[in-house]
């Protein structure tokens, strides 16, 4: 979900809930997993992991109200800092030296040398 920052106008946060019996995963785990999916703009730099007794606020429609969802879990301050404890966040400049897959080993194709 989107996260205003005066850095980069947003940031990418994670919600995430864990199931019964499964290891709780930081933030560089799980970008580390989903950057085999995902671009690397598309990668959390938030994470925030919710208890059983925590909800998700949702719209009349029944969809995830984002605003309120970032309200909630993702407090900042005037300056746009995450001031919630409980939300890991992630270095941008950090961030950006983790490398993503190219997109041939993403389609399982091989970079080919051509001597010319």
């Amino acid at each position: 979900m989107p996260v205003p920052d005066l850095e980069c106008t947003y940031r990418v946060a994670a919600l995430v809930r864990f199931r019964h019996g499964y290891d709780r995963v930081n933030l560089h785990t799980l970008r580390e997993h989903m950057s085999a999916y995902l671009p690397i703009y598309q990668l959390p730099t938030l994470l925030r992991v919710l208890e059983e007794q925590n909800a998700v606020p949702r719209a009349l429609s029944t969809k995830i109200s984002l605003k309120k969802a970032v309200a909630q879990y993702f407090r900042q301050d005037e300056e746009r800092n995450c001031i919630d404890d409980e939300v890991e966040v992630l270095d941008l400049v950090h961030s950006m030296e983790m490398e993503t897959p190219k997109a041939w080993a993403l389609s399982s194709l091989q970079e080919v040398a051509l001597n010319v």
